[in-house]
């Protein structure tokens, strides 16, 4: 009923939207614990794509969020189909960490009123523009709500913290059934939920025309992403513990066919529940007929008992949902990430900032964006390190091991990654500071880490191998695997480059040793011919 309120819907169909969803996922899901239904995000995605239909009245906005949910699972189904899952790896666990983060900020915010007791505020996309109204309508605000709220969250987080206590007992819903104590005795102004109408909803066929859909399908596009990665990350979790495995297609074609089921009883967009997952493992759940009783359990609760919830008070759904969204605020990562990782801290942050004030829904794209853009730079800035030859026979890394054997004049080099248009512009500068080292001879690369090589590559390559061989450089490949030594091959660049590209580095020492005289043929013979076999194999 809390996530109702916060998708923007009437609290009843926060109920109407536990209905189906268990059912349908229980024949079509691959997860025996997963519980599918009305979430936080989702739900606050959903207000802010409903928002940007301009709805005229609550009715519209009923409408509007079960269209929503339709298109969003449809586009989950034709994910799945068309397997285009890859879309959602581009939100990493850095960048989705920051994105939930500030969405749970938003959340916070926007139950602000109803904690506070603030009457007439008007709708905003970001924290901003939530905290701006808030403060805009600062004269209604009302003390005893406000203590209240208090009360409610104090008790509810303290009970969660006593020792020993099981945490599956429903301590929010004795809390409810205070609050709608309070409302009905009314011992001073409270705003309470209303009219809950008795029933199930009725079936009906969402409309999908006379509707904006270049706007629908571009938000529905970004419920479904964000609801499948919050959904499969759960289910991989627990499955994990429990020792069995998860078919991610089949994930997208389940919570597909439940998004769209639940829109033809005017339900909005569902995802994977956390807190209801962790209780249904919690309590032994080994298949889905555990959500299928939940279902039930509601259906005869909205046959049966929706007339005493008329009475229950929006603070205390307010602060029930802001107690269920603070596990989303990740600073456990934002703490690992300065101590490890602070270039992806930027990332962390940057996410968190551009959500926070611009939405929820540009958010998302924000978040890939920035995601992308990371890959980006990463990919461009490889590591370029410099080698030598230790007493093992292994070529390592200078920096780290500068005992290694180094030649005068000679430069072996190794990339750490594929060779692509990306970073193919960093890679020639470096060759090129090497090749400005007075007496330089030679430069060796260390292609084992090709894996592949595109075009823009190929022609860089060309062009440094027919430079240094005017500068009478020697310039060679060594340790290339098939794929790429077969580009090159068809490139022309094996011919311009010296060696064999599949040879090993002492090979091309060797050759190097013996046709040209760099060093004491008999010397370098007996210093490097260790291990030449081994140096074959890894290559």
């Amino acid at each position: 009923m809390a996530y109702g309120t916060l998708a923007g819907v009437p609290p009843i169909y926060g109920l109407y939207n536990s209905i189906l969803p268990p059912f349908i996922y229980a024949v079509f899901g691959s997860s025996m614990q997963l519980s599918l239904g009305p979430v936080a995000v989702t739900a606050i995605l959903t207000k802010s794509a409903v928002e940007t239909l301009n709805p005229t009245d609550e009715e519209q906005t009923i409408l509007y969020s079960s269209v929503l949910g339709f298109w969003s699972g449809i586009i989950l189904i034709f994910m799945g189909i068309f397997n285009v899952g890859f879309v959602v790896s581009f939100l990493s666990n850095t960048v989705l960490s920051g994105f939930m983060s500030a969405a749970a900020f938003i959340i916070v915010a926007s139950q602000f009123k109803d904690l506070f007791g603030i009457t007439g505020t008007s709708s905003g996309q970001g924290f901003v523009s939530v905290i701006y109204d808030l403060f805009a309508n600062l004269e209604t605000f009302s003390w005893q709500t406000f203590l209240c709220s208090i009360a409610v969250i104090a008790i509810i987080f303290g009970f969660k913290k006593i020792p020993r206590v099981p945490s599956w007992i429903p301590i929010e819903l004795f809390m409810m059934l205070l609050g709608i104590l309070v409302g009905y005795l009314e011992p001073f102004s409270i705003v309470t939920i209303g009219h809950v109408p008795r029933g199930l909803p009725r079936p009906y066929f969402p409309p999908l025309i006379d509707l904006p859909m270049r706007t629908v399908l571009t938000q529905s596009t970004v419920i479904a992403i964000v609801s499948y990665i919050g959904s499969i990350a759960l289910a991989k979790n627990f499955a994990t513990k429990n020792g069995y495995a998860i078919n991610p297609t089949q994930e997208f074609i389940a919570q597909g066919l439940t998004g769209v089921g639940t829109a033809f009883f005017r339900g909005h967009p569902v995802s994977g529940s956390f807190s209801r997952t962790a209780v249904n493992n919690q309590m032994g759940a080994k298949t889905p007929i555990s959500g299928m009783i939940t279902g039930t359990l509601i259906i005869i609760f909205l046959l049966l008992l929706t007339g005493i919830f008329q009475f229950l008070p929006k603070f205390v759904l307010a602060c029930i949902v802001i107690l269920s969204v603070r596990s989303l605020i990740d600073y456990q990562e934002a703490i690992y990430l300065w101590k490890n990782q602070r270039e992806e801290l930027a990332v962390f942050l940057i996410t968190f900032l551009l959500t926070l004030f611009a939405g929820v829904d540009l958010g998302v794209f924000l978040s890939i964006a920035v995601s992308i853009v990371f890959i980006i730079f990463q990919s461009s800035r490889p590591s370029m390190v410099e080698l030598g030859l230790c007493k093992s026979g292994v070529f390592r890394n200078l920096d780290r091991y500068p005992n290694a054997k180094t030649w005068p004049g000679i430069f072996i080099l190794r990339i750490e990654a594929d060779l692509f248009f990306a970073n193919v512009d960093r890679f020639k500068e470096r060759i090129y500071e090497h090749a400005q080292i007075p007496g330089v001879k030679a430069i060796i690369i260390d292609g084992s880490s090709f894996n592949r090589i595109d075009a823009s590559a190929l022609h860089v390559l060309s062009s440094i191998a027919t430079d240094l061989k005017n500068k009478n450089i020697i310039f060679a490949l060594s340790r290339v695997r098939g794929p790429v030594r077969d580009a090159l091959r068809v490139s022309g660049i094996s011919k311009l480059v010296y060696g064999d590209p599949r040879d090993s580095i002492l090979e091309i020492l060797d050759l190097i040793f013996h046709e040209n005289s760099v060093n004491s043929p008999h010397e370098a013979s007996s210093e490097v011919q260790v291990e030449v076999h081994d140096e074959r194999q890894s290559s």
